[in-house]
């Protein structure tokens, strides 16, 4: 079937095809690590200590232990509500680059 579809395609838009897929494929991969941000943030709230006691990388770690409990919740929370922000914007502009791919067909 796959057979077909390229068959079908002509050259451009089989490089469009190339660049959705791309694009879709980024976009799992930033969906992917929006998830797991969540439990990060949760864990901060919980126990920070803990969860900072438990960084390996020794300069990050040294500069969380060096900042309030109140701003690093802070700061982690800022960063994931525009994570988000930006992940959805992409997001919307892979649906419709695709729609637009796929309605040029």
């Amino acid at each position: 079937m796959l057979n077909k579809l390229l068959f079908i395609l002509s050259k451009k838009q089989k490089q469009r095809l190339i660049i959705v897929f791309f694009l879709m494929f980024a976009a799992a991969v930033l969906e992917t690590i929006g998830i797991a941000l969540i439990p990060i943030l949760v864990s901060l709230i919980i126990d920070t200590q803990k969860t900072i006691s438990s960084i390996d990388i020794l300069f990050i770690k040294n500069i969380f232990l060096m900042i309030d409990k109140n701003q690093i919740l802070v700061f982690f929370s800022l960063f994931l509500f525009t994570f988000f922000i930006l992940k959805n914007v992409f997001v919307l502009i892979v649906l419709y680059l695709e729609n637009l791919f796929f309605f040029s067909i």
